[in-house]
């Protein structure tokens, strides 16, 4: 790609990618502003039983997505998920 690209902010390449013990796997991590847009972006492998034991919160709306580890069928999550929200 041609660094004068009118398409050039579209891209981004520097490195998102991060290794986060508690996590057990890779994660892409932009949460200061890496994307130069208001928003905010985490993914996370987790390859084993995992419990946030902390309250915390975000001053912004938080997206949580569950997707499985087989690409044929991402439904298919192999584990159960649970989390409370606002103490229920």
């Amino acid at each position: 790609m041609a660094t004068k690209s009118k398409y050039k902010k579209c891209f981004h390449t520097r490195d998102l990618i991060k290794e986060i013990p508690h996590y057990g796997g890779k994660s892409i991590v932009a949460h200061d502003g890496e994307l130069d847009a208001d928003c905010s972006l985490g993914y996370h492998c987790i390859s084993k039983p995992m419990s946030f034991d902390h309250v915390h919160s975000h001053d912004f709306p938080e997206m949580l997505c569950f997707i499985g580890p087989n690409p044929l069928d991402i439904t298919d999550l192999g584990a159960e998920i649970e989390f409370t929200i606002g103490g229920e």
